[in-house]
């Protein structure tokens, strides 16, 4: 996969990932936006960092979001 400009954002940000999300373990907005960041930078094909990969793996076992997803044909 190739880099892109935005990588040292994701990099920043998958440092400060743990196991929760953004903010702990409390789903937020700002969880949500970010998956769809993340998800579109994987869909194109560059290289994101592994802690955002776990990441996106988590915001997508959500219910929520199975249910979003299939909604929209995207599962």
């Amino acid at each position: 996969m190739k880099p892109f400009a935005g990588a040292g954002r994701l990099a920043m940000i998958g440092q400060r990932l743990k196991d929760g999300y953004l903010f702990g373990d409390t789903f937020t907005t700002a969880d949500a936006l970010l998956y769809v960041m993340v998800r579109w930078v994987r869909d194109s094909g560059l290289k994101i960092p592994d802690r955002l990969i776990a990441y996106e793996e988590r915001v997508e076992a959500r219910p929520a979001v199975q249910r979003a997803l299939c909604a929209e044909g995207l599962a």
